[in-house]
Protein backbone atom coordinates (compact mmCIF):
# COMPACT_ATOMS: atom_id res chain seq x y z
CA UNK A 1 0.00 0.00 0.00
CA UNK A 2 1.74 3.66 -0.86
CA UNK A 3 1.97 5.88 1.98
CA UNK A 4 -0.01 9.15 1.11
CA UNK A 5 0.43 12.52 3.02
CA UNK A 6 -2.46 14.53 4.74
CA UNK A 7 -2.26 17.21 1.70
CA UNK A 8 -4.78 14.47 0.09
CA UNK A 9 -7.28 15.84 2.79
CA UNK A 10 -7.84 18.53 5.27
CA UNK A 11 -7.79 16.08 8.24
CA UNK A 12 -6.94 12.53 7.98
CA UNK A 13 -5.12 10.37 5.67
CA UNK A 14 -6.82 9.45 2.15
CA UNK A 15 -6.03 5.86 1.82
CA UNK A 16 -9.23 3.81 1.06
CA UNK A 17 -10.25 0.21 1.15
CA UNK A 18 -10.12 -1.66 -1.57
CA UNK A 19 -13.67 -2.91 -3.18
CA UNK A 20 -12.87 -6.78 -1.87
CA UNK A 21 -12.17 -5.12 1.47
CA UNK A 22 -14.97 -3.56 2.01
CA UNK A 23 -17.38 -6.77 0.36
CA UNK A 24 -15.59 -9.14 2.82
CA UNK A 25 -15.80 -6.52 5.88
CA UNK A 26 -19.82 -6.64 4.46
CA UNK A 27 -20.70 -9.85 5.11
CA UNK A 28 -19.25 -10.18 8.61
CA UNK A 29 -21.44 -8.05 9.57
CA UNK A 30 -24.44 -8.99 7.71
CA UNK A 31 -23.67 -12.50 8.79
CA UNK A 32 -23.55 -11.69 12.63
CA UNK A 33 -27.04 -11.34 14.40
CA UNK A 34 -26.01 -9.84 16.88
CA UNK A 35 -24.12 -6.88 15.21
CA UNK A 36 -27.78 -6.60 13.13
CA UNK A 37 -29.82 -6.41 16.79
CA UNK A 38 -27.65 -3.91 18.02
CA UNK A 39 -28.06 -1.77 14.82
CA UNK A 40 -31.28 -2.13 14.77
CA UNK A 41 -31.86 -1.39 18.05
CA UNK A 42 -30.68 1.79 18.15
CA UNK A 43 -33.26 4.19 17.12
CA UNK A 44 -31.61 6.76 15.26
CA UNK A 45 -28.60 6.32 12.67
CA UNK A 46 -26.06 3.89 13.33
CA UNK A 47 -23.35 3.59 11.17
CA UNK A 48 -19.88 1.29 11.65
CA UNK A 49 -16.80 2.34 10.23
CA UNK A 50 -13.61 0.70 8.82
CA UNK A 51 -10.23 1.90 9.83
CA UNK A 52 -9.92 4.05 6.42
CA UNK A 53 -13.40 6.00 7.68
CA UNK A 54 -15.87 3.96 4.88
CA UNK A 55 -19.51 2.58 5.78
CA UNK A 56 -19.22 -1.02 6.37
CA UNK A 57 -22.51 -1.36 8.28
CA UNK A 58 -26.07 0.76 9.38
CA UNK A 59 -28.76 0.33 10.25
CA UNK A 60 -32.65 0.66 8.61
CA UNK A 61 -32.78 4.42 9.97
CA UNK A 62 -29.37 5.23 8.63
CA UNK A 63 -30.70 3.76 5.00
CA UNK A 64 -33.75 6.48 5.15
CA UNK A 65 -31.04 9.32 5.55
CA UNK A 66 -28.58 8.82 4.12
CA UNK A 67 -27.87 8.78 0.02
CA UNK A 68 -26.58 6.10 -2.29
CA UNK A 69 -23.88 6.44 -4.43
CA UNK A 70 -23.92 6.90 -8.28
CA UNK A 71 -23.81 2.55 -8.21
CA UNK A 72 -26.35 2.20 -5.67
CA UNK A 73 -24.29 0.99 -2.78
CA UNK A 74 -23.65 3.03 0.23
CA UNK A 75 -21.51 0.66 1.37
CA UNK A 76 -17.55 2.03 0.91
CA UNK A 77 -18.87 5.69 1.29
CA UNK A 78 -17.58 7.66 3.86
CA UNK A 79 -20.22 9.50 6.16
CA UNK A 80 -19.22 12.68 5.01
CA UNK A 81 -20.41 11.51 0.96
CA UNK A 82 -23.07 9.58 1.90
CA UNK A 83 -25.02 12.60 3.93
CA UNK A 84 -23.61 14.28 0.77
CA UNK A 85 -21.70 17.11 3.00
CA UNK A 86 -20.73 20.11 0.47
CA UNK A 87 -17.25 19.55 1.78
CA UNK A 88 -17.07 15.92 1.30
CA UNK A 89 -15.51 16.64 -2.19
CA UNK A 90 -13.82 19.67 -1.77
CA UNK A 91 -10.36 17.48 -2.09
CA UNK A 92 -9.38 14.39 -4.25
CA UNK A 93 -9.81 12.62 -1.29
CA UNK A 94 -12.46 13.71 0.28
Amino acid sequence: MELQTKEDTYFDFPARSSKEEIEADVQRFKNNPLVTQLLEGYPNLAVILDWNRQIIAYNSKASEILQESVDGEIYGQRLGEALRCVYAFDMPAG
